[in-house]
């Protein structure tokens, strides 16, 4: 084995839930995840109905899978909200300009 140690499916699966339920988590419960709040988004609910942050995670992953259908999607759109963010009655938010890292 050489102190190699293998990464199985458990292993990649028990990260992916790891990686859902933080994402999940952060945005229900805080507004936004740790890379949200650097560069000074917060995650909102628009609407009347409630959002569906869960539904915001997975098709946030699909749509950075599929980054082609995103990019053309959101040239025609003029409302500046990403699809997913349509779908999950949530929109990303500037709050502030980040700081520059210099």
């Amino acid at each position: 084995m050489n102190g190699v140690i293998a990464f199985d499916g458990f292993a990649k699966t028990i990260l992916g839930l790891t990686w859902l339920i933080y994402n999940w988590s952060l945005q229900r419960f805080t507004g936004a995840t740790l890379g949200q709040r650097l560069f000074g988004y917060r995650i909102v609910p628009t609407g009347g109905k409630s959002p569906l942050y869960l539904l915001r995670v997975i098709l946030g992953y699909f749509g950075f899978i599929w980054s082609i259908y995103t990019l053309v999607s959101d040239m025609k759109s003029t409302d500046d909200i990403y699809w997913w963010d349509k779908r999950s009655r949530t929109r990303a938010l500037l709050m502030k300009k980040p700081d520059p890292p210099y």
